[in-house]
């Protein structure tokens, strides 16, 4: 016999595609989150800082980060002083979504990362990691109200 628990995993991957709401907005957050790659991958500050609500948060581990002048000051401080893992550099980011669920003007989902970062001395890290997004139409535009990163695995040649 299943357990409760077996049995509502089963029902929910038979019932349920995780993906809910208008077409349009659903395709509109998924260019949100292709926008964002796109921009880490090229260090664009314009482009990364415009994914963001004026009062969103990212949650990085145990840190939190306030407001879309504040992630983006933290995002570019991270690049500069080599402050992300172990000084590496980003030189692909993939965001993939794994669930949006609209309700009006605001959404939730989560999406998975896939990240190779490369070090001073050309070693490579793989990072795999999931966010839980909440997103929010502001001025007509899909943008991150929080984010929050938990990291799934890392690689590296060490």
């Amino acid at each position: 016999m299943k357990s409760s628990h077996q049995h509502n995993a089963v029902n929910s991957h038979l019932n349920a595609r995780h993906f809910n709401g208008p077409i349009e907005d659903r395709l509109a957050i998924r260019e949100l989150l292709d926008s964002y790659s796109d921009a880490v991958i090229r260090r664009d500050q314009i482009l990364w800082s415009s994914c963001w609500a004026m009062n969103a948060s990212w949650h990085l581990g145990s840190q939190i980060i306030v407001g879309r002048d504040a992630i983006l000051s933290h995002w570019i401080d991270m690049k500069a002083n080599s402050r992300g893992i172990k000084g590496c550099y980003t030189r692909a980011f993939f965001n993939f979504p794994g669930a949006v669920n609209i309700d009006g003007d605001k959404a939730q989902g989560w999406s998975y990362t896939n990240e190779l970062l490369v070090d001073d001395e050309n070693m490579t890290y793989h990072l795999n990691g999931m966010y839980s997004d909440l997103y929010v139409r502001e001025n007509g535009q899909w943008v991150f109200e929080e984010r929050v990163f938990a990291k799934l695995h890392i690689d590296h040649p060490y």
